[in-house]
């Protein structure tokens, strides 16, 4: 299921055989995919982030944050033996933990035992440093405890990642004071910390300049990671990796913006992987 148009494309340029329903979650008829309830193993979802994110506004009434409600219907109705919901660890933080508990009181009462932890992608083979709260639920009949992948690997570096890529892909430039800044920003350092501390004041919060000997920072969905030496924004290859997608994933024709977005937003294949194994070693071990 997905909203947006460009992210549907990647999808469908990927996943060929994989169904897609492409428009409003709320849209979806249970019974489309002609499950019986129980049938299903696993269901995954990301609810949109964006309200709960430390980069956005954080109003509770944003209509998004009621989307896991959507999760939790096609939950209820189809019982899958387990689920994963993933989203930002500002959920948990400040005046968002009470929907928090709302989100786990729903997910327990669809039938299910419910774990839910901040997971750092960094400890599971991806070359960044990015935490997220991974919800894993059992269906309650099955008597298995809900459990999250253990720590796999020490955390691998920008320069690790990049070791045999080609080419960057696209990239930008920044321009104007972005420019200004990028200059004066060291590597592991942020444009904010440059600008005070020469005297200014703080300001562009998301320019990061990465560091070859340390894991990325989080890859969000707007641009802002500044390349370890050069003076440029890393590039649509740089991030996929850093993201850790597979070379040959097929991003499509779109904007230099667009594609960052669809990797920002995305849920790191190696972190789900990590997560995937760990459900049915559970399941498996039932």
């Amino acid at each position: 299921m997905e909203w947006d148009d460009h992210a549907a494309e990647v999808f469908r340029r990927n996943f060929l055989d994989v169904k897609l329903h492409h428009g409003d979650i709320k849209d979806v008829d249970p019974g489309m995919l002609g499950l019986r309830p129980g049938e299903l193993d696993v269901l995954d979802g990301s609810p949109p982030c964006q309200g709960f994110s430390q980069f956005g506004h954080r109003q509770l009434d944003d209509p998004r944050n009621q989307l896991f409600r959507q999760f939790a219907r096609l939950l209820m109705v189809w019982q899958p033996r387990a689920f994963v919901m993933e989203n930002v660890r500002g959920l948990i933080e400040g005046i968002m933990r009470p929907l928090f508990a709302e989100m786990l009181t729903e997910l327990k009462t669809a039938g299910y035992r419910v774990s839910a932890r901040l997971v750092n992608a960094s400890l599971l083979g991806v070359p960044q440093n990015r935490r997220r709260m991974i919800f894993i639920g059992m269906r309650s009949d099955l008597g298995i405890a809900p459990a999250h992948p253990a720590p796999a690997m020490r955390p691998l570096t920008v320069r690790q990642a990049w070791d045999d890529l080609e080419a960057p892909g696209a990239f930008k430039i920044p321009t104007g004071k972005w420019a200004k800044v990028a200059r004066i920003t060291e590597p592991g350092g942020q444009g904010s910390d440059a600008l005070a501390a020469r005297g200014g004041r703080r300001a562009y919060y998301s320019c990061k300049r990465l560091h070859w000997d340390r894991p990325s920072n989080t890859i969000v969905k707007e641009p802002g990671l500044l390349h370890p030496r050069e003076d440029r924004l890393i590039g649509i290859h740089e991030a996929a990796r850093i993201q850790s997608f597979p070379d040959q994933f097929d991003w499509g024709d779109g904007t230099y913006e667009q594609i960052h977005a669809r990797i920002g937003n995305s849920v790191p294949p190696l972190m789900m992987q990590a997560i995937a194994h760990e459900v049915r070693r559970s399941l498996e071990a039932a």
